[in-house]
């Protein structure tokens, strides 16, 4: 008598082939394991540790130093011009302006970054400080900021704040930038490599101590001009503190 197939017997069949063919085609799971354990052990024991960087800074002095930076800026500049003694030059005609307040204003605009325009809450703020004795508009200023009697104040009064702090530096290195003779100027870095564009600037040339950053001589030419015939006359410039 011929019975009827049970159609459950074919899926056992298929169920026996899977596992012979899944028993060669993969190994055991246990000796995966332990292969991936011993992995893990040989690299832990070859980890070093990563030493955490030591920073010589003090934070604290640097933090009391930023809460008071423009406070110490007008008391230096303060300082050094009085100390310098500069005098008024007098004429017929109407009076010119106090010198010293004009190059105190100057380097005021120029701490800031901002333009005559902006400038004179930044001046009526030094007033009320006692930094300067007279507030004067942007056109008197802006006439008096290429004048030559200005440049030789300059001049003496980077050196004379850079004065203390000669005895610390050591070394000295030289370096050069653009500095943009248009409001819309881009950026020296930008345009450093382009020989067109710089007659657009003018080149600031500096002599600096690598420990403090003060300067202590500088030179303002043309943009197209080069730093090596430069590097004499800012070597001159030391002379004054040895």
């Amino acid at each position: 008598m011929n019975t009827k197939p049970n159609p459950y017997d074919l899926y056992e069949d298929l169920s026996k082939d899977a596992e012979r063919i899944y028993k060669y085609a993969i190994p055991p799971f246990r000796s995966v394991i332990r292969k991936k354990e011993y992995d893990t052990q040989e690299e832990l024991s070859s980890f070093v540790p990563v030493e955490p960087k030591k920073y010589t800074q003090d934070w604290k002095i640097y933090y009391q130093a930023c809460r008071t930076e423009k406070l110490m800026f007008f008391r230096i500049i303060k300082d050094a011009v009085d100390y310098l003694v500069v005098e008024n030059k007098y004429s017929y005609g109407r009076p010119s302006a106090f010198f010293s307040d004009i190059i105190k204003s100057i380097c005021i605009k120029s701490y800031h970054n901002i333009s005559t325009w902006r400038l004179e809450s930044e001046l009526r703020l030094a007033k009320s400080m006692g930094i300067i004795n007279h507030v004067y508009k942007k056109s008197c200023i802006s006439k008096y900021m290429n004048s030559e009697d200005v440049k030789k104040v300059l001049h003496e009064l980077y050196k004379t704040i850079a004065e203390p702090l000669i005895p610390i530096e050591t070394q000295y290195a030289a370096d050069a930038t653009g500095i943009g003779n248009t409001y819309k100027a881009k950026k020296w870095i930008d345009v450093r490599l382009d020989k067109q564009e710089h007659r657009q600037y003018n080149k600031l040339h500096i002599l600096s101590g690598t420990i403090t950053n003060i300067i202590i001589s500088a030179r303002v030419t043309e943009g197209t001009r080069h730093e090596s015939p430069i590097f004499k006359d800012l070597i001159i410039g030391i002379n004054r503190f040895r």
